[in-house]
This record gives C-alpha cells, structure tokens and sequence, in this order.
C-alpha cells in the first residue's frame, strides 16, 4: 500500500471575516527627563542649609539694591550706613555687586542683608574715550543687554518688591525693573556736568537723562546741584527728583575736645583717592607757596588717607614732594576703616576737588567738630557756610588755598569757636537718622502700588 503522505497546503475553507482582538495599547514609555534647575545666586553661608525652608525676609519687604563695586567708595559707605539703619523686622535687603571686593564680606556679616553677585552693565567709562572707543563702548552694552536675565531670575525667586541702584555707573538694575513692571529707585551720586575725564558717559549726557527719568520710579540726588543737572526733565515732572544728603552716624563719631594749641603745626586731613582728578596736586602745590612763605618754622602739616589710583601720578607725587623737601610735613597714612581715629588731634579737613557731587568727608569732619576748607564748587557749596563751619577757596587755585591756609593759621581762635558749629550743623541735617526717616518715607510710598509677596 502506498503511504499516505499529508497534503503540502491545507484545505480551502470558506472564507469568514476574522474575529476581531482587542489588544491593551501600553502607554509609550516616556523616560523621565532631568528637570533643568536655575541655580539660585549665592548665598552667604548662614542661609544656604535653611533658605527656603525659614528665610529670614519672610513677611517682609525685600529690597534689591544694586551696587557696582565691592570696595568700600563713598557710595559704598552711605549704602552701608542705610543699610544698617533700616527696621531690620520691616525690610530685608538683596545686595548684589557687579564687582567683589572687600565691601561684599563686610555687608554679608549684617543680618538683614543678602549678598549676591552679578554681571554689570556698565555706560560710565572710567577714562578718556574718542569717538572710535565711544562707538565700541555703545556696541558693548547693546551686546550686554542679557545681563539683566540672570537678575530677572534673582527678583522673581525672592519675590523683590524694589530695586534701589546705588549708582549712575550700571543700568542693569534699571531695566530690570522696567521689564518685571516693580518700582525702582536711581541714587545718582555723581555730577557730570562739571568735566571730568576719568567719568565718561557712553551714550551722552542728553540721552543718559533721558533714560534716567524714564527707567525711574523716583530719582534720588545727593545734592540740589546734582538734581539741577537733569535739565529739562527735572521741570517737566519735578516731584520725580528729590534730593537726599548723605548721612553720618554722629554717635560713633564723637568730637574729641581740643584745646587750641597755638605752638603746634596746623595739622591738615585729606580724605579719599589720591588722583589728578580729585586735584589732590593743588594741597601739594599750596604747600609749596607756603614753604618759601615760611622758610624757617613750617607751621603745617599734612595728613593724608587714601590709595593712590595711578602709579605715575603716584612717582610724580613723589618727586615733587622730595624736590620741595616736604616729606617731614606731608604723611601718607593709604586708606583707613576708622575715621574717627583718623579725626582725632586734625584742625582742618581739606577738600580741593572741584567735581564733587557732595563731599563725604566734609560732613565726618563736621560730625568729629573739624572744620572744612574745601574748593568752591559743586555739592560741597550746599554743605556748610563759609565764615560758620569752615572756608573756601577758589577752584583750581593753589595760591589761594595758600592764603585761606595764612589766615586760618594767624586766626586760630576762629577756627576753635567753629567746632560746635560744625557739630551742631552735622547732627540737625546729616545724622543717619534723618536720612533714614526721608527714605523710609519713600519706600512706604512706592511699596505701596505694589502687594507684598
């Protein structure tokens, strides 16, 4: 029998529709992405384990105010003294610096204080520019517009509710109150309408005060001089400019009684920069009229507190006072935190810039009772009176500081009797105390268009 062998192809069935089968669809498999983290800016040391859990500006006012530089500069010190006299339970305040230096740690140890960093936006040039650095000056901050992103993510985080820039020399503080639509406040400490070469404006003085008033909720001036400058925008909304002196704190530095000593050398202060531009030269050259005015007992002697920004104005310095044989009566002493140790056995506080916008070292001297001789010019105009608290003289003229320093020293009864004015006048208009009430004043103005967080 043949084998029977399985057919290669099955059987033709007729055909049925095939049953339909739900298959389960599984979700497609999404992999989790890594969740991009805005690094938070940095913090000192005591928040960083606790700051969001119990951050100590919770239920207060969150200030950011925006400092160029981290070294201790006039600006830098009245932003401290404010700093330091507001209601610690009202106020907590954001610093952030475009630049570190020592001025970031001495804040950081205040414990309403928030100590940040940022990039500047800088259109205030510190030296001479033509117009081909002009130009490239411009392009630079048109590029740098992106700086202020980093400050949009710092304001949104803490939730600020102001933005107090603390100087003329950087926008970005500005702008970022513009965008995020928060009030903001300019402190303008600088006078430029006076011809400096060392403080250039990269877009002009026409469009500087123009974008000035429009960034600004409210425009802060040390002086009346330096409100004036903002010529015309200051008529057309007058109640946008107010001026604001700044303080001292008349309970730490405390006058030293001196009886007058008509036996020893008039001993003279200078305080700050020593640079052409603050006209440190015009003391130096004073002195020199005075040496052959009296060419046996030299009846002055100089005191000077501060760092030397140019190292050839520094060995001009240097030679011209070896020349004259001043070096007995001319002592550098570089710069110096306590200045009222500084103060203590001065008769005269010298000031011979002429590009001063106010003139901190005058009103510290009056707090210590040392009168002033300062040039005739600019914010210090505005600070004392002539005959009363002090002395000027004419700008640019070492001969006539030369004179004013004969009669001061033929006439030093006058300059005793002046010290209780000068400390009367220091506690009524310029203790921390009145500056503190006038801004606090304007926070509560400004803050209150705008909810707390």
């Amino acid at each position: 029998m043949a084998d029977i062998k399985p057919p290669t192809t099955p059987p033709s069935q007729p055909e049925t529709a095939a049953p339909t089968i739900q298959v389960a669809q599984k979700p497609p498999l999404v992999l989790p992405m890594p969740q991009p983290t805005v690094k938070p800016p940095q913090l000192p040391s005591r928040y960083r384990s606790d700051v969001f859990r119990n951050p100590p500006w919770q239920n207060k006012r969150r200030i950011l105010f925006i400092c160029h530089d981290g070294k201790p500069y006039g600006a830098q010190k009245s932003l401290e003294l404010m700093l330091r006299h507001l209601p610690a339970d009202q106020y907590h305040c954001f610093v952030s610096f475009g630049r570190s230096g020592p001025f970031y740690d001495q804040l950081s140890e205040l414990p309403n204080v928030t100590t940040l960093r940022h990039q500047r936006m800088m259109w205030v040039k510190h030296s001479q520019r033509n117009s081909l650095k002009r130009l490239g000056d411009r392009l630079s901050l048109l590029l740098n517009v992106n700086r202020v992103f980093p400050l949009l993510e710092t304001c949104q985080q803490f939730k600020i509710d102001l933005i107090h820039t603390n100087s003329l020399v950087s926008m970005e503080g500005a702008l970022t109150a513009k965008i995020l639509g928060i009030p903001h406040i300019w402190h303008i400490r600088e006078w430029f309408e006076e011809y400096n070469p060392r403080f250039q404006l990269t877009l002009g003085d026409a469009l500087t005060k123009q974008m000035v008033h429009l960034l600004s909720s409210q425009v802060v001036c040390v002086s009346d001089i330096v409100r004036r400058q903002f010529h015309p925008w200051v008529e057309q909304d007058p109640g946008r400019y107010r001026v604001l002196y700044n303080s001292v704190d008349t309970e730490k530095l405390i006058p030293t009684p001196q009886p007058p000593n008509l036996e020893a050398p008039l001993q003279l202060a200078y305080f700050g920069r020593i640079s052409d531009g603050k006209r440190f030269g015009d003391i130096i050259d004073a002195l020199i009229h005075l040496k052959a005015f009296y060419p046996y007992e030299f009846p002055f002697k100089l005191w000077v507190y501060g760092e030397y920004i140019d190292e050839r104005y520094r060995q001009h310095l240097e030679l011209v006072i070896s020349r004259h044989q001043l070096q007995p009566y001319v002592v550098f002493c570089g710069y110096q935190n306590d200045i009222g140790a500084c103060m203590v056995g001065k008769d005269l506080v010298v000031l011979p810039s002429t590009n001063e916008s106010f003139g901190r070292s005058i009103i510290e001297g009056m707090a210590a009772g040392i009168p002033i001789l300062a040039a005739q010019s600019g914010g210090p105009t505005e600070l004392f009176q002539s005959g009363h608290h002090g002395f000027f003289f004419k700008p640019k003229d070492p001969h006539d500081l030369a004179q004013q320093l004969i009669h001061i020293e033929h006439h030093r009864q006058q300059l005793a009797d002046m010290r209780s004015n000068v400390v009367a006048r220091a506690k009524k208009v310029f203790d921390v105390s009145v500056q503190q009430h006038q801004l606090q004043a304007l926070y509560d103005e400004l803050l209150t268009r705008s909810p707390v967080f």
